[in-house]
């Protein structure tokens, strides 16, 4: 995604909204709220709507919460097409 959104500027430098609008692309949602959660410094306070390959996408604002993470997992990922389970839930 982001090699087609910036293909004719192959050495261009992304600020840090180029970056979220970015991942906003390739998800399907705005992350600029979850980013400003967190503390990075952004220029705007939403990515409602933009145009990538000649086509016009709805983002609507993605639905993260801020909490304490979970636990860390050191084991190979295996079927990632499946919903991780906890040794608890097992």
């Amino acid at each position: 995604m982001q090699h087609t959104r910036w293909r004719n500027e192959p050495d261009r430098k992304l600020t840090m909204d180029e970056t979220v609008e970015d991942m906003s692309i390739a998800v399907g949602e705005d992350l600029f709220g979850f980013f400003r959660k967190i503390g990075t410094t952004l220029s705007k306070e939403r990515f409602a709507r933009t145009t990538f390959d000649g086509q016009t996408i709805e983002l609507p604002v993605a639905p993260l919460d801020i909490r304490a993470a979970g636990p860390v997992r050191l084991e190979p990922i295996g079927n990632y097409k499946e919903p991780l389970t906890y040794d608890s839930e097992r």
